[in-house]
């Protein structure tokens, strides 16, 4: 990825320079020498922020993605959508069971907070335009990183009458192996809960 960003450095200022030079015809040689500069201190200034938001929390560069030849990353997932058939009944499930948060925003429409993300709710028959091509309930696969031991977390679905379909088991999550248990939401939704191994 830094050769990519170091080959379109390149590029940039010699377009730079094309451009600079093609306005002498006609300015003052002065007045084109400072655009010049000031041109390329603006490429080079993106090119810098760009390889500095290309690193991750962990200090490893993080690949980018070129398209068109503009660097685009995805960074994180802000929200969600779920189609629900009783929308109260999911926000009792996902409040009492796992510790979620109700928020109310726009025209009355709930959603569901935790971290730094929300879950959006849709009332099946009754979905926001714009919205999914087949929204139903029961569709959805989800996993969540709880913040207690599983353990303990395993003794709250007993003592609140909620099934484990699976688990404990090993899988892997988007950092490393996690520890998961599966659990259905009142749609039929399969929700994993997990805690890291590490």
């Amino acid at each position: 990825a830094v050769d990519h960003l170091q080959l379109h450095l390149r590029w940039y200022y010699i377009a730079v320079v094309l451009v600079a030079n093609h306005l002498t015809l006609d300015t003052n040689k002065g007045i084109c020498s400072i655009i010049r500069m000031f041109l390329a201190l603006v490429v080079l200034m993106k090119r810098i922020t760009c390889i500095y938001r290309g690193f991750s929390q962990n200090g490893k560069y993080r690949e980018n993605l070129l398209v068109k030849g503009q660097i685009v990353r995805v960074v994180s997932l802000d929200h969600l959508v779920i189609t629900v058939q009783d929308i109260p009944q999911a926000i009792k499930f996902y409040v009492e069971i796992l510790g979620m948060q109700e928020v109310t925003f726009g025209d009355n429409r709930k959603a569901l907070a935790y971290g730094q993300q929300k879950i959006n709710l849709h009332k099946f028959g009754e979905e926001f335009e714009p919205k999914a091509a087949s929204p139903l309930p029961g569709s959805a696969d989800l996993c969540f990183v709880i913040d207690d031991a599983l353990e303990e977390f395993i003794k709250h679905l007993n003592d609140n009458s909620i099934e484990i379909l699976q688990g404990p088991i090993a899988r892997t999550g988007a950092l490393g192996e996690i520890n998961s248990v599966y659990i259905r939401d009142p749609d039929q939704n399969l929700i994993e809960l997990s805690t890291y191994t590490f």
